[in-house]
């Protein structure tokens, strides 16, 4: 039903799908949804619905994969170090990617997009496009669970979130957090400590989000940066709770840090 389905879906006269079938490898390549950002392909390279299977997304999306766009004007290039090696998991080496190629085709002010030609283990030749990020810091305050509520433009709408933002070059952890804490609420801490270590999207970003507990805080007057419109205010668990049950909490890294802090250290 699926097969038939996408045969239906046509471009120009012909699906991208039928095309690969036929291995009419020129048109192919020359369809109108190569290039198109992925989020925007359903199945297949097809605006249709999604209804296709891992394997034959695997098969036809190509060694360079969709998304991949050869008009896309590399701005800023930077060779990353090449890095082939191991990687210790669970007490057993395991092959990691060997970057062939690297180039820095957008640096903003927040972020980066990095495009590696890599060889993977099992010699598999691809493309990876990663978001570079130098990191992050989410700061939960003991027993006085603080949220802020703020605008963020990616989902058109505000969120209630536990306070965090993106580490400065040359800081630390504890600087940060710090920091975050301060600007957003007017809190201070005597004390951080990191209770969860996460990657938050690792297949194509390269942030590291540390998740830490502020422990002895003082009260004081919030220092927001110019474009942040905060709303703080204090929660108690069982409010947290109910917020996470119905929806009303969404943001996922302050899910995922109040839990832990729920399941294993306030019960601790």
């Amino acid at each position: 039903m699926a097969d038939a389905r996408l045969r239906r879906t046509s471009f120009f006269g012909a699906s991208f799908w039928e095309l690969h079938r036929q291995r009419d490898v020129d048109s192919w390549r020359t369809h109108p949804n190569m290039g198109r950002p992925r989020e925007e392909l359903g199945v297949c390279g097809t605006v249709a619905s999604r209804l296709c299977h891992r394997g034959w997304e695997d098969e036809v999306r190509g060694p360079r994969g969709f998304g991949y766009d050869t008009r896309l004007e590399v701005r800023r290039t930077m060779v990353a170090k090449n890095s082939v090696g191991k990687e210790s998991s669970g007490g057993k080496d395991q092959d990691i990617a060997k970057i062939l190629k690297s180039e820095i085709v957008y640096q903003g002010p927040v972020f980066g997009v990095r495009r590696d030609e890599v060889l993977e283990p099992g010699a598999l030749r691809t493309i990876r496009e990663v978001i570079t990020h130098p990191g992050s810091v989410v700061v939960l305050p003991d027993k006085k669970i603080v949220l802020v509520r703020q605008y963020r433009h990616g989902k058109r709408q505000y969120l209630w979130e536990l306070v965090a933002g993106r580490m400065d070059e040359g800081e630390s952890v504890k600087e940060a957090a710090a920091r975050e804490l301060l600007e957003e609420t007017g809190y201070r801490a005597k004390r951080f400590k990191v209770f969860l270590d996460v990657f938050p999207t690792p297949g194509f970003l390269e942030e590291r989000m540390y998740i830490s507990l502020a422990e002895g805080l003082t009260e004081g007057e919030a220092e927001p940066e110019e474009d942040e419109k905060i709303e703080v205010r204090a929660y108690k668990l069982k409010e947290l709770k109910q917020m996470i049950r119905t929806g009303k909490l969404r943001d996922a890294k302050s899910i995922a840090g109040i839990l832990y802090y729920l399941t294993f250290i306030r019960k601790a």
